[in-house]
């Protein structure tokens, strides 16, 4: 049998999240994704301090969150010139289609509600960075 060679992803991930439980989830998964640069954030303005310095290809964010929720965190992301590129994948356990619709209006590309497999996460991304 051969063994598929699965190569290193060199894409610079931002995870943001208040939980240090689901940061080493989603790192894990990524992980297991084979990237390799996933920089952590616990708040918006951590993950915005961040931002301002590095490079960043995705941001995967939490939207509950002490000092500035992932919803604030988006609106500053997308007003922003410099960064309003950048996909943004919201992970939330808020799955009321009133919360779904506020993020996509607020510049998401996509939507997860936790709990979430690291298979949820590969066809997230894969729609997001080729």
């Amino acid at each position: 049998m051969i063994e598929e060679v699965k190569e290193e992803r060199e894409e610079n991930i931002l995870i943001v999240d208040d939980s240090p439980i689901m940061l080493s989830l989603l790192e894990e998964a990524l992980t297991e994704l084979y990237f390799t640069n996933i920089i952590k954030a616990s708040n918006g303005i951590k993950a915005l301090e961040i931002l301002n310095c590095q490079k960043i290809d995705l941001i995967m964010t939490d939207w509950s969150m002490p000092e500035m929720d992932g919803l604030k965190l988006v609106e500053n992301i997308k007003s922003n010139e410099d960064l309003s590129k950048i996909p943004i994948i919201m992970i939330t356990t808020k799955s009321n289609q009133e919360y779904i619709v506020k993020a996509i209006k607020a510049g998401v590309n996509d939507y997860i509600i936790k709990t979430f497999t690291t298979e949820i996460i590969r066809e997230k991304i894969a729609k997001l960075l080729p």
